[in-house]
């Protein structure tokens, strides 16, 4: 009705909210309706209401168990023959899977974040290590061909000093 009221259900709600038919009275449209990551929503489809214009979006909702469920809801005016609001007709219908779904979907998307993040990070170390390496690599290559010249220099010397000794009177 005009207030939020609900005056019928089909047994899809109550299977959703868990209450019956006969508790009808005891229920409005509003009945659980807070959705503390969203608290403009219930604003937004009260003012829609009292306007007289089509609202849809999501709410959240308790179940008669006390549970908690998303409910995508769309509320529409139903006019009389002098074009006055006489009412409204909705469609409640949960949604909690898919909000869950994008729940999951972003801690997933926060997770892959992390990871490529810490393979970045791990990545700019390894191209570190690498060039520290090719740097160790090129100067052990230097110091070796180094070293075999001043090695390689004074033994020919010495080879030529003790070919001469051998071979001469000396």
């Amino acid at each position: 009705d005009g207030a939020g009221r609900l005056v019928q259900v089909n047994p899809a709600f109550c299977d959703i909210t868990g209450y019956g038919a006969g508790e009808l009275a005891e229920l409005s449209l509003f009945t659980g309706a807070d959705d503390p990551a969203a608290p403009g929503d219930r604003l937004a489809l009260e003012s829609a209401m009292r306007a007289g214009e089509v609202w849809s979006g999501r709410l959240q909702y308790a179940r008669k168990d006390g549970s908690l469920y998303h409910a995508g809801v769309t509320i529409a005016p139903v006019f009389d023959h002098h074009g006055k609001t006489s009412g409204y007709v909705g469609v409640h219908r949960d949604v909690s899977r898919e909000v869950r779904g994008e729940s999951d979907l972003g801690e997933a998307r926060a997770r892959a974040e992390e990871q490529a993040a810490i393979v970045q990070k791990q990545a700019g170390e390894l191209e570190v290590t690498r060039d520290e390496a090719l740097a160790s690599a090129r100067s052990k290559a230097e110091f070796l061909a180094n070293m075999s010249h001043e090695i390689r220099t004074p033994m020919n010397g010495v080879l030529g000093m003790a070919g001469l000794l051998l071979d001469t009177p000396l």
